[in-house]
């Protein structure tokens, strides 16, 4: 158990590279074919930790058995809530400092209320609406898919992909809707939540998918090849290679996610410390590295080299100190009290598990 437990701390930290690698390769996607390429390829970041999510909670849960409602929420939101609150009202001050709006209380109070409501104060937060939306509906959830298994599944799936349709439509003009939802838009939870369904249904049905898996890996190589490529068509015919949702994208998450979890169900290593430690830091390095990369790029021309991050070269070491960096600051927090509010792990907390 422990070593399918092993594959997801795996997954987890490729999953956390990938997204910092979408953040950085965004920048350059329009002058580096390399960065364009990239930017597609780690496109399946964000739903496969929707993915896992699904997975490690209902794993969790079939081993333990349910908790009650109240008792999951004060277990699980908390989690979530409380570095939500924090890395809001630290990147929605900053916005609030470099837009040149007036200092006054009331509108800074304003300003957070509105980025805490939509996940906006900062481009990587709105992960944390989605994921707190399926947390709430997570009790309902896990109580109809054993009685309803494929009712729930599917109707997850057409939930999902017609909400992605619906966008993907939208966001080539070929229909139009209210431009006062947009913010809604990325995170309302059908859009989602198919992803979700998904990672709980493996872990509800794990024996006979890691069978299915194992016997099939070379079958699985193919078919995530194949969805690549359709992404990478996709994304060029119809310049839509800025978003993730995207019917191509959850072709391409699906079997991504199968092939990975194929693949590190095969490796034989002990899991090593350091990945252990990725893993479970995973969240806080989510959450910090946009504030590194945003420090790194102001650093250029304070440095009087403007220059410093440009061309493919610039954007490989850029994403090298970003990473370097938000490690390094993601230690030292993990040494304080403050980890766990900041959504990290202390190394107490960390060896007990």
């Amino acid at each position: 158990m422990n070593q399918r437990l092993h594959a997801f701390d795996r997954l987890r930290v490729g999953a956390t590279f990938a997204v910092i690698a979408i953040h950085i390769t965004a920048a350059y996607v329009l002058v580096s074919p390399v960065a364009y390429f990239v930017n597609q390829w780690v496109r399946f970041a964000v739903p496969l930790f929707i993915i896992m999510s699904g997975f490690l909670l209902y794993n969790a849960d079939l081993k333990t058995g349910f908790l009650p409602r109240a008792a999951f929420y004060r277990k699980r939101l908390g989690k979530i809530l409380g570095p939500y609150l924090i890395w809001t009202l630290m990147y929605g001050s900053l916005n609030y400092l470099v837009s040149g709006a007036p200092h006054q209380l009331h509108l800074l109070i304003i300003f957070w209320a509105k980025h805490l409501l939509w996940g906006t104060a900062y481009y990587h937060l709105y992960f944390l609406v989605i994921i707190l939306q399926l947390y709430v509906l997570y009790p309902f959830l896990r109580n109809q898919l054993k009685k309803r298994y494929i009712i729930w599944m599917v109707t997850s799936f057409i939930l999902t992909f017609t909400t992605q349709i619906i966008l993907y439509l939208n966001m080539m003009n070929l229909i139009t809707l209210p431009v006062s939802y947009q913010s809604l838009y990325l995170v309302a939870f059908p859009g989602w939540i198919f992803y979700f369904m998904l990672g709980m249904s493996a872990a509800l049905n794990q024996d006979t998918w890691e069978h299915f898996l194992r016997e099939h890996e070379v079958l699985l190589g193919l078919v995530y090849l194949i969805s690549l490529g359709i992404l990478l068509l996709d994304s060029r015919v119809t310049s839509t290679y800025a978003s993730s949702i995207r019917p191509s994208v959850v072709l391409y998450t699906v079997s991504s996610y199968f092939f990975f979890y194929a693949a590190a169900l095969r490796s034989k290593t002990v899991l090593p410390s350091s990945v252990s430690w990725l893993s479970h830091q995973s969240f806080l390095i989510f959450l910090m590295h946009p504030l590194v990369l945003m420090i790194l790029i102001l650093m250029a021309p304070r440095l009087n080299r403007p220059d410093l991050w440009a061309g493919t070269l610039g954007m490989l070491w850029l994403y090298l100190a970003t990473v370097a960096g938000t490690l390094f600051i993601t230690y030292m927090a993990s040494l304080t009290p403050l980890a766990a509010l900041l959504g990290g792990t202390t190394p107490k907390a960390f060896q007990s598990k």
